[in-house]
């Protein structure tokens, strides 16, 4: 009966235990996430040049920019092809270590030392072809105003 009774009451410690955890962690108040960040864009606004010949010069500034965002382009696939090489390459170099460690051992192999990860494409060898193309608008005589607007996550600030 002596066991049984401090059965009973470990139970009931445990169970009591498991109420007051409960009910205490229902009065701590969870932090709400922060709100997320807003987004901005730039727009650009273009009054053209006065003069049929400011508007004949704002032909080649679309031309330019047109060439421009296609050098981009180009820049990007040749990009990804570079990444594609470089991890078959990568393959190649692992499939070459594990055939060598199977027939030689670990001791007689050198490991592959491939590249891993994405190509990364620093800022400066992309063209930045808005900016060319709203200087040569000025150029031409029209004038450009920007503006910052939200455009993401607008009215939690």
């Amino acid at each position: 009966m002596k066991v049984r009774s401090s059965l009973n009451a470990s139970l009931f410690q445990c169970i009591l235990f498991i109420v007051v955890t409960l009910l205490l962690t229902s009065c701590i108040q969870q932090q709400p996430p922060p709100p997320p960040q807003p987004r901005f864009a730039t727009r650009y606004d273009y009054s053209p040049p006065p003069d049929a010949q400011g508007k004949l010069c704002l032909i080649n500034c679309q031309s330019s920019q047109n060439q421009c965002s296609q050098i981009n382009q180009l820049q990007e696939s040749q990009n990804r092809q570079n990444e594609a090489m470089q991890e078959q390459d990568c393959q190649r170099q692992a499939a070459n270590y594990n055939q060598c460690v199977r027939f030689r051992g670990y001791g007689y192999c050198q490991q592959p030392s491939c590249f891993r990860g994405p190509v990364i494409v620093s800022s400066s060898q992309t063209l930045d072809c808005q900016a060319q193309y709203n200087l040569c608008y000025q150029t031409c005589g029209g004038t450009v105003t920007s503006k910052r607007e939200c455009v993401a996550n607008c009215g939690y600030y």
